[in-house]
Parts: structure tokens; sequence; C-alpha cells
């Protein structure tokens, strides 16, 4: 269970990243692409693969994106390893590329706890390494914090 939320916590990030795009033909350096600037992920997600991730293992899963309405525009997709088993949170890298219905992605890194069952989930940040089509050129960061009442849904947005 821990997996599947830490999994679907990275797609939340990705997410976010969603929101941070230009309007096309826009000549701003990358620094200044704007976008929507609030996402919300589900933490749980889909795993690709099934089962429960092992330490140093890697394994994929997906998710769906929301904007603040709750309607569905995008997907991620998810590729992590479990890094440290710790006694509250366990400690994933993940690389996530999130996918908008406009055909637009962004990928991003992240390294972030993910809690066991009965602890409080952390916010956390994660780096923007890229975006194509209304994307192309985003940069900076994003920044994940935990819904109130929803243990595996995350806030994300562009830093």
């Amino acid at each position: 269970m821990v997996a599947r939320r830490g999994l679907a916590v990275a797609a939340t990030v990705t997410a976010l990243m969603a929101g941070a795009a230009s309007p096309a033909g826009a000549a701003s350096p990358a620094s200044a692409v704007d976008g929507p600037p609030t996402i919300v992920v589900d933490g749980v997600g889909t795993p690709l693969a099934g089962g429960t991730p092992q330490l140093g293992v890697p394994y994929g899963s997906r998710g769906v994106i929301r904007d603040t309405d709750d309607e569905t525009i995008g997907n991620t997709y998810r590729t992590c390893v479990l890094e440290l088993v710790g006694a509250s949170y366990d400690r994933t890298l993940c690389t996530v590329t999130f996918r908008f219905d406009d055909g637009g992605q962004i990928t991003s890194q992240t390294l972030f706890e993910v809690p066991h069952d009965g602890v409080e989930p952390k916010a956390f940040d994660g780096v923007i390494t890229g975006g194509t089509g209304t994307y192309e050129g985003l940069t900076g960061s994003l920044h994940y914090e935990p819904v109130a009442d929803a243990r595996s849904k995350y806030t994300v947005t562009r830093t």
C-alpha cells in the first residue's frame, strides 16, 4: 500500500507542472512561461505491473490529472524506485511525465517521503526537467501540498 501511494504522489506532482504553459507562439524566455497555477493529482494511481514495490527495484504507475474543478485534464506516468524504507516514511525517487489532453507533456523528477498507514503526508517539491508542445521551455519546480481529508491527493503548483 505504501508503494502505491508513492506512485500516486509522483503523479500528482507531475500533473501540477502542466498548468505552467505559455500561449502558442509566445516569444518569452523559458523562465517567463506561464500557465494554470494549480492542479490536483491522485496519490494512489494504478500500478502498471502490480504488486508492492521492492527496495531498489524500478516500478511504474499511472494516475489522473485534474484541475481544481475536479475535471480530468490528462494522465500521469511514473517510473519510481523505492530508495529507503523508514519507520514512518519510505523515501522514493520518481520521474513523472504529465500528458495533458491538449497533447502537451511535462516531465519532473522528485525525491519524496511516502507516509506509512496512519502517518500524515508531508509537502514536498520536485524539479521540472522539460516540456513539449504547449509546455515547451517550461522550467522551475513544483510544490506538492497534501489535500486535507483526502489522504492520497495532492495540490500541485509551479514555483
